[in-house]
């Protein structure tokens, strides 16, 4: 005989059709449910949507119009300008390349089209179509699809929470934000009411996160981290934001590197597969964890600096802080040691390790790249130096002598003799490598 515990509420059935008027009915509910909150209700901050700007709320500059035809819907492409549009956004995966190249799209070729015939929903994906038919059954005449209705600034936090909004972050159950949280969740909170040390924090997750990502466009990585940045920032609390930096974490911030060890937190295990790679030919600095496309990790190293002076460069090709920007450089002043990258592949707990001119010693190198973007036949023509960057604890290599452990930037210089350097990647060094006459104090400006 079946016991019936009333205590414990049943658990909801999922609707398996989106165009089920039962799954429309209850979709309308919620959304009454969510205007009759203080915090998601017409009074409240916008903010998370669409940042504010100048006063008021940034808004698309296109949205797709919905038609009804009478026999299948319709889609028409149209300018927004200053008029108030009630509408949906849909936040989906574009996939591989492959599929991103055939996905439908706004182009030079059919913009006109789009804009003057529009066209009929039946020919779009299963994706798409789902959407606007739940967009016109809730009621709205307008629905903003990224696909179709591009713009530089519109990328908004989609490219990293739109793979996110099922998965709750931390592995093997291990959910770091509590009973039925997420990462988007997390990100919604903090967000509205984060304070500047809640939203740094955050900040490395972020950068975890969507350095992590397959994003299809790699060119659409630097506008959809800027418009992150934009909704976690509080204005003169995080100082400026600089390529997935903030000024205030500097030069701590610099000491990011590359996890390529742990290949569990790969959304992609193919062991032949590259895992880190620096595109090359890229506008962004070297300094920046977004010049590497793999998952990189932004906390944990260099408790105490040991860089003397810094300043930065910071060129904006606008007046958005978040914009487009020319050349930026940061000049560290610190020790600085010539070094030489040695590859030893076989019986080695270092495959890849730093030595300092003259010195046998071998030291932990944590190259930026994996593969090691530099041929071991091209390493003799580089002109490498090691960057005294910050103290991270004591060494007990030999128990009777303990040392000083120090993270170095690895760093190469643009020509010989040059203060202009691009980073490779970091090294964890014992103090003799800066102890005697061989280092020299150097003003070094990273690009």
């Amino acid at each position: 005989m079946g016991i019936l515990w009333l205590e414990f509420p049943c658990r909801r059935t999922p609707y398996a059709y989106s165009d089920s008027h039962k799954c429309v009915e209850f979709v309308k509910s919620q959304l009454e449910l969510c205007n009759g909150h203080a915090e998601c209700g017409d009074d409240a901050d916008t903010a998370l949507a669409f940042p504010k700007t100048k006063g008021s709320a940034r808004k698309p500059s296109r949205l797709l119009k919905i038609t009804d035809t009478g026999d299948d819907l319709g889609v028409l492409l149209v300018q927004t300008s200053n008029i108030e549009y009630e509408y949906t956004a849909l936040s989906y995966c574009w996939g591989d390349k492959k599929a991103a190249e055939n996905m439908p799209k706004t182009t030079r070729h059919n913009f006109q089209e789009l804009t003057t015939k529009g066209l009929v929903v039946s020919c779009l994906t299963n994706t798409f179509r789902d959407a606007i038919d739940l967009t016109f059954k809730l009621g709205w005449e307008y629905i903003w699809i990224d696909a179709f209705c591009p713009s530089p600034h519109e990328a908004i936090y989609g490219p990293l929470l739109k793979r996110q909004d099922s998965m709750s972050y931390g592995e093997k159950g291990n959910n770091k934000f509590g009973l039925g949280g997420t990462f988007k969740t997390e990100y919604q909170k903090i967000a509205r009411w984060g304070n500047d040390l809640e939203r740094l924090k955050f900040w490395h997750d972020i950068a975890a996160q969507f350095s992590s990502r397959d994003i299809t466009r790699p060119l659409d990585r630097v506008p959809a981290l800027a418009s992150i940045a934009r909704q976690m920032d509080m204005p003169g609390e995080l100082g400026r934001y600089l390529r997935g930096l903030w000024e205030d974490t500097l030069p701590r911030g610099l000491l990011w590197w590359s996890e390529y060890t742990d290949t569990n937190r790969f959304y992609h295990q193919d062991p032949q597969k590259p895992t880190h790679v620096r595109p090359k030919g890229t506008y962004i600095p070297s300094w920046s964890w977004l010049s590497v496309e793999g998952r990189v990790s932004t906390w944990g190293r260099g408790q105490q600096s040991l860089v003397t002076n810094m300043d930065i460069c910071y060129n904006l090709l606008g007046e958005d802080p978040y914009g487009n920007f020319g050349e930026t450089t940061i000049t560290l002043t610190a020790k600085t040691s010539s070094i030489k990258i040695r590859f030893e592949l076989e019986n080695s707990s270092y495959p890849v390790y730093v030595q300092r001119e003259g010195s046998e010693k071998k030291h932990l190198f944590l190259p930026d790249t994996q593969p090691f973007e530099f041929p071991a036949e091209e390493l003799s023509k580089l002109h490498l130096v090691a960057l005294q960057f910050s103290l991270d604890g004591i060494t007990y290599e030999d128990p009777r002598r303990p040392r000083l452990r120090i993270n170095a930037l690895i760093l190469r210089r643009e020509a010989e003799g040059s203060a202009r350097c691009k980073r490779i990647g970091i090294a964890d060094v014992t103090e003799e490598a800066f102890s005697d006459h061989d280092f020299k104090w150097e003003s070094i400006v990273l690009t």
